[in-house]
């Protein structure tokens, strides 16, 4: 069996930049791929339209997927996760839940936003801080973040002077959708302009490096917007 951190880097590599040029693709996609073969077969026109990648660049992904081990493709039929690819996407959701668009409501009212639970996240946040952790996702490309913390019970959002009980309108939303328990830790990007897959790309490409490297240090800034 590989090893977790392992599984993690095989989704990091095939989207890595190659020769110095970077892939129109992402983790994000490289994770939602996954997701969308491991429900049936797909085509590669029908799988670059749900990915909302143009036919080189899923020609490339696909390419790239096989590389590692993950897909295998028959044609007509399409494409499908091997044993491989099945245990790396649940490697993936043993460790990151995307709950997906929620309210911005109280938070940022002409913001997109969309939640990614980090399953067992704490021990990040308590190395890295909330203005750390939240820089991650703004260097991603988000124009801010929400971090928020399950601790004893209760949902807590960390700030520079302490933590703060958390409440309102997005929270009744994620919890709807998604369980949570204490140590998991819940990241909202925030995005003004842009579409909902791209600023939920920017948390989890930002994540799964986090996951993987171990090894990030926090900046200083607001602790909701970077300035």
């Amino acid at each position: 069996m590989i090893a977790l951190p392992t599984k993690l880097e095989i989704v990091l590599r095939v989207a890595e930049s190659r020769r110095g040029v970077a892939p129109a693709f992402t983790t994000y996609h490289v994770i939602k791929a996954l997701d969308l073969l491991s429900r049936r077969r797909l085509g590669r026109p029908t799988l670059g339209k749900e990915l909302g990648l143009g036919d080189a660049s899923t020609r490339t992904l696909l390419s790239r997927l096989r590389e590692a081990g993950l897909v295998r493709s028959y044609r007509p039929l399409g494409t499908e996760l091997t044993e491989l690819g099945r245990e790396v996407l649940k490697a993936v959701r043993s460790r990151i839940k995307i709950v997906g668009k929620v309210s911005t409501a109280g938070v940022c009212e002409r913001c997109v936003a969309s939640a990614v639970i980090v399953k067992g996240g704490i021990k990040y946040l308590s190395r890295l801080g909330v203005l750390g952790m939240r820089d991650l996702i703004v260097k991603s490309g988000a124009d801010g973040a929400l971090i928020l913390k399950c601790a004893g019970g209760k949902v807590m959002m960390p700030t520079t002077e302490g933590d703060v009980e958390f409440s309102g309108a997005l929270l009744k939303d994620i919890i709807s959708k998604a369980s949570l328990e204490d140590g998991d830790v819940i990241v909202v990007p925030l995005c003004r302009d842009g579409s909902e897959s791209a600023c939920l790309s920017y948390a989890v490409n930002a994540i799964v490096k986090l996951l993987c490297s171990g090894d990030c240090s926090g900046t200083r800034g607001s602790a909701i917007y970077g300035g």
